[in-house]
């Protein structure tokens, strides 16, 4: 008999060729990995299994002392990446010289075959070496069968198993020919964003933890530049939720509706929007395509099957879509907890007497779906298409009476963030009627844009946004939530806060916000029993390098701040009698506070003290008036 020939090995590289291939070419830094091949089976010699840091040595059954195959190991082997060929037999007489010994296997480096022809000499070859040493390769480990030898190197680790399988089995070795499975490993941290794609998709919670939850409705078919012929604009919802690895959610992204034409309404977009009416004539405009919404749910399905199968229950977030264009009347733009009335006009005079209601959390036209416009009738009263209802939690109405003002655009769909387990929620509509319940809480802006922005409805087709909250990343100093807080009235949260006065007043543990003239003083600490230098407990920020207040400031207020810290343990705020102590000027940065009536985020570039600690922050120079009207929601460090 001949000798077996060795077993290839499976490698993974950066670079094109086998690993003989990639030696000769001095490319042996472009391999990532290897597993080794077995040695070719000689006669009357033990198996030459292939190994992880090194093989196993062949010994002749007969006689091992005398006759044995060297291993291959890291650094040592017939050649790099080449199992040596085992030598053909010479004589027919002798022991075991007759037969061919058995081949050498691949590996890093290859394995050796038996080249002389003594007695005894026809021997299996040995093993190819794996390799598992490419630098940023983590969480690794080379197996091979049962004495094989072991090690506990991070670099070269190798475990033995008495495991083989004709199937690939992870820890396990294989019989027949190599594979190799390369798995795709979603990253468990950052951000996932879904594109407007016309069907449904999946995001699979890759590990336990919270995450915020954006979602942006699409806009609403347009039908010309005349103010009172324009689409509505959809709506954006936010919320944070604890999610399981594994939990499955179903996306479906809003489009944008379709614009009218003459005399063909638009059609509606994915996710709920309705389809605009056609005009009764060539020379008239359809109604523009309603707006799709853009969701998030536990179970599949657009809102609207979703309603259909009773799962409404399942449904976490919603975004409305905004409705599709008419003809003189106001916009339907989507809504939070409601859409807009839509009403006729004539000129710039609104004209109350002729309207389209709006979409709220428990009524519209359908759950998840807008209703279609109504067709022109007459050229001479209404011929035109109304607009098409936009998508939404319930979906918009469409007018669809014929007769004189009722060719109107489309009302927008209502958002939802009523989950639950949502927290930390709000939604943003354009021009739209607020509320500050918490499940309901709804904020208006003036603000549309092409690209998916924070508290802003979105141009063109809807958007979905999905962002993992490292706990590490951030560091509440006060979170409130949604609910208005008037600091002047005391708040509760992770620091409960009111304002007295520097003269002679007992400090408690209750106490963490000053107001000193004209200078507010907010605390980083709640715990202390007065402050002093020696009693204060300090925030450290080392880990941190940027604070973000989160605030609302109504616009008919005139006022500044100036972010301020305290880091000279010398200069007290309050002495123990209650005096007022040095309030420092170690400024950070200085904004102008945002008077546009919306909440608002500014953000501060955060120096940390060498000591790694923060004693206080001070909101300076706000007037008393300002004082009394500015609401603050959340203080936090963040990276």
């Amino acid at each position: 008999n001949g000798g077996g020939g060795g077993g290839g090995a499976s490698s993974v590289a950066l670079s094109t060729g086998t690993l003989y291939q990639l030696g000769q070419n001095n490319k042996q830094s472009d391999v990532i990995i290897v597993a080794a091949g077995g040695g070719g089976g000689g006669h009357g010699s033990t198996v030459g299994y292939a190994g992880g840091i090194e093989s196993n040595i062949v010994y002749d059954n007969n006689s091992p002392t005398s006759q044995s195959v060297d291993k291959a190991t890291q650094s040592t082997g017939y050649a790099f990446g080449l199992g040596q060929t085992g030598r053909k037999a010479t004589t027919s007489s002798g022991s075991n010289v007759g037969e061919g010994s058995g081949g050498g296997g691949g590996g890093y480096y290859g394995g050796y075959a038996k080249q002389t022809t003594a007695n005894n000499t026809a021997l299996s070859g040995t093993g190819g070496s794996s390799y598992i040493g490419y630098s940023t390769l983590t969480n690794k480990k080379m197996v091979c069968y049962t004495g094989c030898t072991t090690d506990n190197n991070v670099a070269t680790k190798t475990e033995a198993v008495n495991c083989y399988n004709a199937n690939a089995t992870a820890d396990c070795t294989k019989t027949g020919n190599g594979h190799i499975r390369v798995t795709y490993y979603e990253v468990t941290t950052g951000i996932h964003t879904f594109d407007y794609s016309g069907d449904e998709e999946t995001f699979t919670v890759p590990k336990t933890g919270k995450y915020k939850l954006e979602v942006w409705g699409a806009q609403g078919g347009y039908r010309d530049n005349v103010e009172s012929h324009k689409e509505g604009y959809g709506s954006y919802s936010v919320g944070e939720i604890t999610l399981n690895k594994g939990t499955i959610l179903y996306i479906n992204v809003g489009g944008k509706g379709a614009n009218a034409t003459k005399p063909t309404g638009g059609s509606g977009g994915y996710n709920g929007g309705g389809t605009g009416g056609n005009a009764y004539q060539t020379t008239l405009y359809g109604g523009g395509g309603g707006g799709g919404a853009s969701s998030i749910a536990l179970s599949s399905g657009t809102l609207y099957q979703l309603g259909q199968n009773n799962k409404q229950s399942d449904v976490i977030i919603v975004a409305g879509g905004g409705g599709g264009s008419g003809n003189e009347s106001t916009r339907g733009h989507a809504g939070g907890y409601q859409s807009n009335t839509v009403y006729g006009m004539s000129g710039t005079s609104v004209l109350t007497s002729y309207s389209v209601s709006p979409a709220t959390q428990s009524s519209g036209n359908a759950f998840g779906l807008g209703q279609n416009g109504r067709t022109g009738t007459s050229a001479s009263n209404g011929g035109e298409g109304s607009g098409g209802g936009g998508g939404g939690y319930y979906g918009g109405y469409a007018k669809t009476t014929t007769g004189y003002q009722t060719a109107l655009s489309g009302a927008g769909g209502s958002g939802y963030i009523g989950y639950s387990t949502l927290t930390s929620k709000h939604m943003t509509c354009y021009e739209c009627s607020t509320d500050t319940n918490t499940s309901t809480y709804t904020i208006s802006n003036t603000c549309a844009s092409e690209n998916p922005t924070i508290d802003c409805s979105k141009l063109g087709d809807g958007y979905v946004k999905i962002t993992y909250i490292d706990p590490n990343d951030i560091l509440y100093l006060y979170n409130e939530g949604n609910e208005y807080t008037d600091v002047t009235g005391g708040w509760s949260g992770t620091m409960k806060m009111d304002k007295w006065s520097c003269s002679n007043t007992t400090v408690n543990s209750q106490k963490s916000l000053i107001k000193n003239s004209d200078n507010l003083q907010l605390l980083l600490d709640s715990t202390y029993q007065y402050v002093t230098a020696n009693t204060i407990n300090k925030i450290n920020c080392q880990n941190y390098n940027k604070i973000v207040i989160r605030y609302y400031m109504p616009a008919n207020y005139n006022s500044s701040w100036r972010v301020t810290s305290n880091l000279n343990s010398g200069n007290n705020l309050l002495d123990e009698s209650g005096s007022c102590g040095n309030l420092g000027s170690s400024s950070i940065d200085y904004k102008y506070l945002k008077l546009n009536n919306q909440i608002t985020e500014d953000t501060y570039d955060l120096n940390c003290s060498e000591s790694g600690y923060i004693g206080f922050l001070a909101f300076r120079g706000i007037s008393s008036d300002a004082l009394t009207n500015i609401k603050i929601y959340s203080v936090y460090l963040t990276k």
